[in-house]
């Protein structure tokens, strides 16, 4: 079995069972048929391309068509403002890693900030290790408690070691903020950049 490949779902009750390998039609190359996508109606159950093929396909198309799609998503939001509202919103609540990811490597990108981390890379608290405050994924808009992800050191991007979720508020007191919370900042700081 190709260890490269997802078994999971791939095969449905009517494949030919018996077939082991299928050539992917783009590529020409005998695969395992871990490799291929379901396809409930073809004969074999199995996609006609391997999946490589296929997410390499679904790549370049949405290159050719980047300002179509992009145009296209744009009409929806304004046509269905409410319902952006509630993905974001349901995406904050249930899956806040993601959530934090996706919000971060766009910014990231905008500022040209070095990003290679993925959700595996951090892990969100129930408190701010700052401030010692109850975080909450849930707020709407951002409030002292709603989670934010700092880079540890600010020179360095949000690469694997250096970054931490923390309060929205642990993460503004640089500009606002007593001396209290400075110096609870300061030794968090100098705790992790040994770390780091």
């Amino acid at each position: 079995m190709n260890p490269d490949c997802n078994l999971s779902n791939n095969v449905r009750f009517h494949t030919n069972y018996s077939m082991k390998t299928k050539k992917c039609r783009k590529c020409k190359q005998e695969k395992n048929i871990d490799c291929f996508g379901k396809y409930a109606t073809a004969k074999d159950g199995l996609k006609p391309l391997c999946k490589e093929c296929l997410n390499t396909e679904h790549r370049e198309y949405h290159i050719r068509n980047k300002e179509r799609d992009s145009q296209r998503g744009k009409e929806y939001r304004q046509k269905y403002p409410e319902k952006g509202a509630i993905y974001i919103q349901d995406r904050r609540t249930y899956r806040p890693k993601i959530h934090i990811v996706i919000r971060t490597r766009s910014r990231a990108k905008r500022l040209g900030i070095e990003f290679t981390i993925t959700d595996k890379d951090f892990e969100i608290p129930t408190h701010c290790p700052i401030l010692g405050i109850e975080l909450c994924t849930t707020n709407h808009k951002l409030q002292d408690n709603s989670i934010s992800i700092d880079r540890i050191d600010p020179t360095r991007g949000y690469v694997p070691g250096n970054v931490a979720i923390i309060s929205n508020r642990a993460n503004t007191i640089k500009n606002s903020g007593t001396a209290d919370e400075h110096r609870k900042v300061a030794d968090f700081i100098d705790k992790n950049m040994q770390k780091a």
